[in-house]
């Protein structure tokens, strides 16, 4: 019975292991464990066999269909390891049919992962078959392409700021050069042209010129700045062949003066006796005449200019040949005879050139020699005329021009340079310009401040710009024109204690001027300056001008003078201390400080108006009229006052935050009269005695702009003064009171 059992047991393990190494086979996976089945027949074996056949056939047949992952494979029930166990044992009666069922269930799920597994294993398979030859090719294109950026980073670093091969400047090859290189090849083939001698050929007579005689100049950094230069990391080896294959061609870069060339030319030709001349205004037996024009010939500028152009960018000395034009005159005798009667009033008319007090007046009726005349075309537009226009802008336009637009010459005056220039000179330079006083400030042994210099910035007047203003004053009806000048800083030395207070720079200047006072005005002028030098403002303080003034009395050093009261204009002792009040106004004003409190004068006085003009000054009268600003810097601001002649000064020394102030005006306005005399009887006076204690002052109003920009952003301030009209006082004794 043993025996019988241990073969039946080889006959199974037999048939099962053919099947095994076949399942392993198709699978590509290890066998699974062996099962111990009781009492199999071959029958039963051979039907496991064609089952597990069938199985493979399915699953061969649905790896093509790549439907694996939506339909499940079905698996055969086995008995499992646990069950055969059981009923080898016998041992069924004890365990539950559940626990049999879930064994089951588990060993279903472990075949389930295996054979998806196994279908996964299949599609990698199938994949790296078919994609076997796209990927290879796709790796060989990445590695010749790896291999061409590298090669294009290798030359571009070789070639780096080397200009592109192939590159040629007029004819000359420049290519892989770097910039230093080019130059020196373009200055090696620029200088024989610079140094040959260009003919010129007028009028049967041929000169020689200098190519810089005829305003010929090369341009080698801008001829440079045409050339592609290879960068590495920037330009592409690609570009680099491609610059081979094309490669690029930069122009020499030349300028012409026109103007040098054409005035050189006609000074050597003599050239002024062919050319034609303006009729023009001149005195003759000290009456106003008409000198006729005269017709001649002009130079051809535009072939002029086309063959000097042409030879300077071939780098030629081929002669020029001079094309001569007639010439008529624009302005003639006729024109001017028309126009002689508005010419004469506007040569008569008055211009008033003013800076500061000084005041110039001026007729070109007596400046005959800074007269010329000239035609401007100007688009009209109805009555309304435009800015004039360049005449060979409006050529082409004016044919197709249709009413209102019309194009009109008008005669404009212009001014000679040279000899107006000879006047300002004379006249106007001793008293406005003026060289920079450099100012040292630092504190004694007593603590006292000290000033050597004045701190004073430098002048200087912008003729051309005066030229420019005056020519628009003259044919515009213009009386008053503002001198331009330019300030010269000085320069301030200040101590290192005051530097850490934050005196550093001088921020602002004011002036006033007192001409035609009287000998006790100017001397209270010159006690309350003194009051004021030395003075330090903190940041933040609001200043007083009264508390720091102090009393004014005789005590104080002050002669008695008139000052502007209710009652009147009375003698007062600290009469003219307005006139410092009013100075340091005008500091305070040009340094953007915030005004807190000011004041203008109840009615107009000139000596307020001799530097600016009205509606800058500031009375004060202690406990009834105050001067107050606020120091808005980060540091201390330091005060310099003194007097120069019959001209006051405030300097503010502090430290600049680059505010901008620009002063706009005056604009005075709303003028009235201010009526008859009023006449005052006086017992005290004798009989029929006259006198006139008070002037009559006309009344209006001015107004100034102040405009502070500061960190970008700008305020304008308005800053009005209304003076009111005050009649003529006069003082008479009692017998003359019925008069």
């Amino acid at each position: 019975m043993a025996k019988k059992k241990k073969k039946q047991k080889y006959k199974a393990k037999k048939t099962a292991k053919p099947a095994a190494k076949k399942s392993a086979a198709v699978l590509e996976n290890p066998p699974l464990k062996k099962r111990k089945h009781k009492k199999q027949s071959k029958k039963q074996t051979a039907k496991q066999t064609q089952k597990e056949k069938q199985q493979k056939k399915s699953f061969k047949i649905q790896i093509p269909s790549l439907k694996l992952f939506k339909k499940k494979t079905e698996v055969p029930q086995q008995p499992t390891q646990a069950a055969a166990k059981i009923q080898n044992q016998g041992k069924t009666k004890t365990e539950s049919k559940e626990q049999i069922q879930a064994a089951a269930q588990a060993e279903t799920q472990a075949r389930a992962k295996e054979s998806k597994l196994v279908q996964l294993r299949a599609i990698y398979k199938i994949l790296a078959i078919n994609l076997r030859i796209p990927v290879i090719i796709g790796f060989s294109l990445l590695g010749i392409a790896l291999i061409f950026f590298a090669a294009s980073l290798l030359l571009t670093l070789e070639l780096d700021n080397k200009s592109m091969p192939g590159t040629r400047v007029a004819g000359m090859d420049v290519g892989l050069l770097t910039v230093d290189e080019i130059q020196n090849k373009l200055m090696q083939k620029g200088t024989p042209f610079i140094d040959s001698k260009i003919p010129i050929n007028l009028d049967n007579t041929t000169l020689e010129f200098a190519p810089n005689e005829l305003g010929i100049g090369l341009d080698a950094r801008r001829t440079l700045q045409d050339i592609e230069f290879i960068k590495f990391g920037r330009t592409s080896g690609l570009e680099v062949i491609q610059s081979l294959i094309s490669p690029s061609e930069a122009p020499y870069y030349v300028s012409v003066d026109l103007n040098t060339a054409v005035k050189n030319i006609e000074f050597k030709f003599n050239f002024d006796e062919k050319k034609s001349s303006n009729a023009y205004l001149a005195f003759e037996n000290n009456t106003l005449t008409i000198v006729p024009e005269k017709s001649g010939k002009a130079i051809d500028l535009r072939t002029l200019y086309f063959d000097i152009k042409q030879n300077a960018r071939e780098l030629s000395a081929e002669p020029v040949n001079i094309i001569l034009v007639d010439d008529n005159p624009l302005v003639t005798q006729t024109t001017l005879e028309e126009e002689l009667s508005a010419i004469k009033e506007t040569l008569n008319k008055k211009t008033f050139l003013e800076y500061e007090n000084f005041t110039y007046t001026i007729k070109l009726i007596d400046h005959l020699d800074w007269v010329k005349f000239d035609y401007k075309d100007e688009l009209k537009i109805g009555d309304l005329y435009t800015f004039p226009i360049e005449t060979t802008a409006i050529a082409t336009a004016s044919a197709n021009l249709q009413p209102p637009f019309l194009i009109e010459k008008k005669l404009r005056i212009h001014i000679n340079s040279n000899p107006f220039e000879a006047w300002v000179d004379e006249k106007i330079v001793p008293d406005i310009e003026s060289e920079p006083q450099d100012v040292e400030i630092y504190k004694n042994e007593k603590g006292e401040i000290i000033f050597n210099g004045k701190g004073e910035n430098g002048r200087k007047i912008i003729k051309r710009f005066l030229i420019s203003a005056l020519e628009e004053a003259v044919n515009n009806n213009i009386e008053d024109i503002n001198i331009p000048v330019a300030e010269k800083k000085a320069q301030v030395q200040t101590s290192e204690e005051l530097q850490d207070m934050g005196i550093k720079t001088l921020i602002a200047t004011g002036r006033s001027a007192f001409a035609g006072s009287p000998t006790n005005r100017i001397y209270n002028i010159n006690v309350g300056m003194n009051r004021f030098n030395g003075t330090l403002i903190a940041p933040g303080e609001t200043f007083s001008f009264n508390e720091h003034l102090g009393p004014v009395d005789a005590s104080t050093g002050y002669r008695p003078e008139l000052v502007i009261k209710a009652e009147g204009t009375i003698p007062e002792y600290g009469g003219g201390l307005c006139q410092v009040s009013s100075t340091m106004y005008r500091a305070a004003l040009l340094a953007g400080f915030p005004i807190v409190e000011r004041a203008p004068h109840s009615y107009a006085v000139s000596y307020y108006a001799q530097i600016y003009g009205y509606g800058l000054d500031s009375t004060i009268y202690p406990g009834v009229r105050d001067l107050k600003f606020i120091n808005d810097t980060s540091g201390y601001v330091l005060v310099q006052s003194y007097t120069d002649g019959v001209k006051a000064f405030y300097k503010f020394y502090g430290t600049d935050d680059n505010r901008k102030i620009e002063m706009e005006g005056p604009y005075t306005y709303g003028y009235h009269s201010p009526g008859p005399a009023i006449i005052i009887e006086s017992p005290g006076m004798a009989p029929g005695a006259r006198k006139q204690v008070e002037n009559a002052h006309t009344g209006f109003s001015a107004t100034w702009y102040r405009y502070i920009t500061k960190n970008g952003e700008t305020i304008k301030e308005r800053i009005d003064s209304v003076y009111k009209a005050v009649p003529a006082k006069i003082m008479v004794g009692p017998s003359a009171s019925g008069e």
